[in-house]
């Protein structure tokens, strides 16, 4: 989804983020959810320490929230990184 993000209601600040994090939790009450930063973004800048830590700082308050940071330098390394295994049985 190569511009998802800027079709979001109430934009790109940390602050939006965040709230669609918690109403995402909120709604679903999902066992887990991994928020992953990739650094570089997709358009090959690099993130900005500053707004990003205060962002994390927020998201850690989330009940089963996960958080990883991909270093997306090199995108064919990063390739298969996330990776899920469910058992159901």
């Amino acid at each position: 989804m190569p511009s998802a993000l800027s079709r979001l209601p109430g934009g790109k600040t940390p602050a939006a983020h965040l709230s669609y994090t918690r109403a995402f939790v909120a709604r679903f009450k999902p066992e887990r959810t991994r928020v992953a930063f990739l650094n570089l973004d997709r358009h090959g800048q690099y993130l900005q320490k500053a707004p990003q830590t205060a962002l994390v700082d927020s998201l850690r308050a989330i009940p089963s929230l996960e958080i990883c940071f991909i270093n997306a330098r090199d995108r064919t390394a990063n390739g298969l990184l996330l990776a899920n295994f469910f058992d159901f049985t």
